[in-house]
This record gives C-alpha cells, structure tokens and sequence, in this order.
C-alpha cells in the first residue's frame, strides 16, 4: 500500500489499489497562497485602475461636450431649409438647437471643401458675423449642458478658399 501524508501532518496507507506510487505533495503550500493573493492583488488594482479612469474620464466627457460637444441629430443639408432658418433667435431666446443637425452634416461630409468664400455664401446665404479670414452661421443652443448658442465657424485660405469648418460655443 502506498504511503499517504497530507498537509495537516497525517501519515498512513491508502488501501486505494489504483495508487501505484507514493503521492508527492509540494512543500510550497503557503507559495499557492501567497500567489493566489497576488493574483488576487493583482485583479484588485486592475478593477481600481478602471475605477480610476472612470472616474476622470466622466468629467472629461462633460468638460467636452460643454464646450464642443451638439445635442442634435445628424440630418441631410438642405439649402432651403437651411436659409429659412437663418434667423435662430427671431421668435425666441431660448430656440433651441436649430440648424445643428445639418451643421452636423456639413461638417462630416466636407461640404463646403473646394468652395470659394462667394460660393459658400451662396449655399449658405449671408453669414451671422464675419472676422479676418473666418465666416460664421448662428446654429441655437446646441450644448446639452447649459444655454450657450453655437455657431458653426468656417475659415479661409487667403480669405479666399475654403480651409475648415467647425462647430463652436459663441
């Protein structure tokens, strides 16, 4: 019969016929549970971590979305509907995000992408407020995160080739 001992310090004899050979047991108990800690450390500082960004990332989101991010729903330019919303404030203080979701569209298709100042003031119509090399097109209050009006910004090239357009809190 082969020799039996376990950890708690027992000895003796297995009557188990199917045991050829004595059993080896490792001396390192206390090193598979002292790995077993650190993988458990390990999992706690991994969950932490996560925590952590979670926790900075939020504000982070809101700081974006305050100052860049547009509460509005992508939706097909259309230059009628586009002009027919020009005055954003006409019928109210609070209109509002009213052209947004075409500011959207404008901005992710490149709409505007090898115009001239002229051509884009003929898709557009007359800008909301000019600066050097810079047109821009009142949109309402876009921001989900407070009553700040939007604009969308579109610059120039030597005043004269579109450059970029970008939505922005006025």
């Amino acid at each position: 019969m082969p020799k039996i001992q376990c950890l708690c310090g027992f000895q003796g004899r297995s009557n188990d016929p199917f045991m050829e050979h004595e059993p080896t047991y490792r001396a390192g108990f206390a090193l598979d549970i002292a790995l077993g800690l650190l993988g458990m450390a390990k999992a706690f500082r991994m969950i932490l971590a996560l925590c952590v960004a979670s926790l900075l990332a939020y504000p982070s989101y809101l700081v974006w979305s305050f100052y860049y991010g547009v509460e509005a729903k992508r939706s097909p330019f259309s230059p009628a509907a586009w002009k027919e919303k020009a005055n954003v404030y006409a019928h109210s203080n609070d209109p509002g995000c009213v052209r947004g979701g075409m500011a959207l569209d404008i901005v992710a298709t490149d709409l505007l992408q090898g115009k001239s100042i002229a051509e884009v003031k003929s898709l557009l119509g007359e800008p909301d407020g000019t600066k050097e090399k810079q047109v821009h097109y009142e949109l309402g209050q876009c921001s989900g995160h407070g009553w700040h009006n939007s604009i969308l910004q579109v610059s120039f090239l030597n005043n004269e080739q579109f450059a970029n357009a970008a939505i922005l809190r006025h």
